[in-house]
């Protein structure tokens, strides 16, 4: 961010279109590291160069809209203005609608273990650049 800084925002876009548009940009290698968890077990963390989340995030801004328009009202879990004032409003409509059941789950280590060979296709039938990754 500092390099990005002091060089100028527009400098820098320009320094790496060219290699995005012929398709040669490589950024560096993401550096992992290990860190202990407060239970016991270690997490790995991943710290990407910096680039990398300037892209993610463009990204992120095209794509979003897209999968949100797929998403059922009351999903909540990592969704732009979804937040847990709008589950507890919720659970409270259902109290007083009558409903005395709950369930709360929390999956733990879910992304682990997504089956990326079953979504991806799925992504790829939502996205149609053929530059996002599959």
């Amino acid at each position: 961010v500092d390099q990005v800084a002091s060089e100028s925002v527009t400098k820098w876009l320009t320094k790496i279109k060219e290699p995005l548009r012929i398709e040669i940009y490589r950024p560096l290698p993401v550096r992992r590291v290990r860190i202990p968890k407060p239970g016991g077990g270690e997490r790995p963390l991943a710290s990407p160069p910096y680039e990398i989340g300037w892209f993610t995030l463009a990204t992120k801004l095209v794509v979003e809209p897209i999968f949100e328009a797929d998403l059922e009202p009351h999903v909540y879990g990592y969704r732009p203005q979804a937040h847990c004032v709008g589950k507890i409003q919720k659970v409270q409509e259902q109290l007083k609608q009558g409903y005395t059941g709950l369930v709360d789950a929390y999956l733990s280590e879910y992304f682990d273990t997504i089956p990326h060979q079953a979504l991806m296709p799925w992504v790829s039938r939502r996205l149609v650049e053929r530059n996002v990754p599959r």
